[in-house]
């Protein structure tokens, strides 16, 4: 079995099994979700409407219009017109790809209609697809007053159509029956996604409804992708449960920002060493085989780091910058943006001086694949390519690059492959696209940044004390306690000096300028009472 080269994301629409409803009942609470179905069925109406309700909870609802420290957006349109944009790119996207469950799923769903490069051209979606919808209707609630019902309904899909390998995981296909006897083993990135994508959906709508996003979330790490998509020894992520070569890896699964999230929901520091694993092997590819480009191959073999050959699982280009690497600046972007991290951030400063200097400063010219040399390997553009060239853009400073980029990908419409990751990109860029941990990122007004927003009156500062919590030599984690000296109410904003480079913090916002940590409350820290005070914590490479 060979994963999926071409996996991107459908979206799900939840549709709920009552007892002792009929098949024609499960089709109705389906309409509940597109909008389209008529029913006369008066318990599928209660349903719509409470799911509604339900609806207009979300606590992160598009668009959030964050900024994150060393990220840049368009400055040529407005953020207004950046919102509009992926709202318009969304609705597209959904009615193109989105298709329903034939009824053979029990509890039915939604899926992303698609084929799997290594499939046996049955299959109507896999679980990359699958993990890239369900992160996409978790940051488009707001804007799809649909997103929980269809959330809700793609994971019931992976729910019913587990890895034959690892039950924690997903089958990489689902067969065109639906039929379960059909289903295959699991695809790391489709995994790690879903995972992700419910820590999202924790955030988004809580996990006290019918399904405990963050328990489901949690398990899913702990039980399906340690050990099985990330080896515990090397920690380097595999190809899926299949694969037992604690070596082989691919460079879009280096979903580090993913990794970093991961370690805060479970407070495992195995995550912090897999993200650390997967920067040591981009320094080792870009020292070894790729010094003038930071280009990565589609897969990586040996202990120590080098391409896999051509053919290695799926085509000739498995050891050049192809169909499955185009997918990685993305990926290393947003953990550049979401925790900082500065060897994410080195990584895309390599690739996009590459990069720039190869187009002449046109993102039109990015090519749909590269020798790890940087020569082209074909005469064409893909947005599957570009767009995530124009995301690492935007957290390397490169202003006309990303602003011919996002007119070039925002007016775009393509295929499913491409069009997914040009959503993708879009979010992320036009800051819409926020991290699954308290705060997220930065709104802008009052909560985040270096200048205590409305509430961080000089006059009334507040008083930190740091105490290490771990420490390995290499890195630490500390708690930062905060107090309210005053005799007033104080919304707090402090700067702690730190030694190393933080990676990952909670329960602050937060960014790092030098040796000095700039942190501020969230939602439900931000407001100190006189003498009161409250903890966040970090960790730091040193």
């Amino acid at each position: 079995m060979m994963p999926d080269t071409f996996r991107i994301a459908p979206l799900a629409a939840r549709v709920i099994l009552l007892s002792g409803l009929a098949l024609s009942a499960q089709t109705a609470l389906a309409g509940c979700a597109d909008s389209t179905a008529k029913t006369t069925i008066a318990v599928a109406d209660v349903v719509c409407q409470e799911s509604r309700a339900q609806q207009a909870q979300a606590s992160r609802p598009f668009p959030q219009a964050l900024e994150f420290a060393g990220k840049i957006k368009p400055d040529h349109v407005s953020q207004a017109q950046m919102n509009a944009k992926v709202a318009q790119f969304y609705d597209y996207w959904k009615s193109a790809y989105v298709k329903p469950s034939n009824g053979n799923t029990p509890g039915g769903g939604y899926y992303v209609n698609m084929k799997g490069t290594g499939g046996d051209g049955n299959e109507i979606t896999t679980s990359e697809a699958h993990g890239y919808g369900m992160m996409l209707f978790a940051l488009m609630a707001g804007h799809d007053s649909d997103a929980k019902q269809y959330f809700d309904g793609m994971y019931n899909m992976y729910d019913k159509h587990r890895s034959t390998l690892n039950n924690h995981l997903m089958s990489w296909v689902i067969d065109a029956s639906e039929n379960t006897s059909k289903d295959s083993d699991s695809a790391s990135d489709g995994d790690m996604d879903i995972a992700y994508a419910l820590l999202l959906a924790h955030y988004q709508w809580g996990s006290d409804g019918a399904i405990n996003y963050l328990q489901q979330a949690k398990r899913i790490i702990n039980n399906g992708l340690k050990g099985d998509d990330v080896h515990r020894s090397s920690k380097r992520t595999m190809l899926g449960d299949w694969d037992d070569d604690q070596w082989t890896t691919r460079s879009s699964d280096w979903m580090t920002d993913h990794m970093h999230a991961y370690q805060q929901a479970t407070g495992d520091a195995f995550w912090g060493e897999a993200a650390d694993t997967a920067y040591g092997v981009i320094d080792k590819m870009t020292q070894n085989h790729a010094s003038a480009t930071g280009l990565m191959s589609d897969f990586v073999i040996d202990s120590n780091p080098r391409p896999a050959p051509p053919n290695f699982l799926e085509a000739d280009t498995d050891d050049d910058f192809s169909w499955n690497a185009c997918r990685y600046p993305l990926r290393i972007a947003i953990d550049a943006a979401h925790f900082g991290d500065a060897r994410a951030s080195a990584a895309m400063s390599k690739l996009m001086q590459w990069a720039v200097n190869a187009t002449g400063g046109d993102p039109g010219g990015v090519m749909a694949g590269y020798k790890l040399n940087g020569e082209p390997l074909v005469g064409y553009s893909a947005m599957a390519f570009t767009a995530p060239m124009v995301a690492a853009a935007s957290v390397t400073g490169h202003q006309s690059f990303l602003n011919q980029g996002w007119d070039l990908i925002s007016g775009n419409r393509s295929d499913y492959y491409s069009d997914s990751i040009n959503l993708l990109s879009m979010l992320f860029i036009s800051g819409n696209w926020w991290s699954p941990v308290e705060g997220g990122g930065d709104d802008g007004d009052d909560n985040g940044g270096d200048d205590g927003g409305d509430g961080g009156d000089q006059d009334n500062p507040a008083q930190t004390t740091l105490r290490k919590t771990d420490d390995w030599g290499d890195g630490y984690c500390a708690d930062v306690r905060v107090l309210n000296a005053s005799d007033s109410d104080l919304v707090w904003s402090v700067s702690v000096p730190i030694e190393g480079q933080v990676y990952t913090a909670w329960s602050a916002n937060w960014s790092q300028q030098g040796n000095a940590l700039n942190a501020s409350g969230v939602h439900w820290n931000r407001e100190l009472g006189p003498r009161e005070s409250t903890e966040f914590g970090f960790c730091a490479n040193r």
